[in-house]
């Protein structure tokens, strides 16, 4: 398993503190327009005072995890399964701080062993 940002700012940090696997640096965006359906999806900075936001920042603010406000901070990112048979799964970020359904994140990780078992 990987990780992939978008720019080096704060990617040192992420890797030391949060993610102790490898670390891929995208400076295309490829994998983000692949998450985002063909596109790079950019937030508006209204869309910071959404509810949904709030209630992101304070569930991150309760583990502990800091923010900053620097870089590029309007790129919508997602997640996304991939092996070498394709792409098994993706969710693209609706807001900031949205993760994707755990159940339907083990779902598909459970048909990647699946096929891993069955050649």
């Amino acid at each position: 398993m990987v990780a992939v940002v978008h720019e080096e700012r704060g990617a040192k940090d992420f890797a030391e503190n949060y993610w102790k696997k490898p670390l891929y640096l995208d400076e295309e965006k490829k994998l983000y327009e692949l998450v985002q359906g063909g596109k790079q999806n950019w937030a508006s900075v209204f869309s910071l005072f959404s509810s949904d936001v709030r209630a992101n920042l304070s569930r991150a603010n309760g583990k502990g995890v800091e923010g900053n406000l620097q870089g590029e901070g309007r790129l919508l990112g997602g997640l996304a399964l991939i092996s070498t048979k394709g792409v098994h799964y993706s969710y693209a970020e609706k807001h900031f701080g949205d993760h994707a359904p755990m159940t339907e994140v083990l779902q598909a990780v459970s048909g990647i062993s699946g096929e891993a078992s069955n050649p």
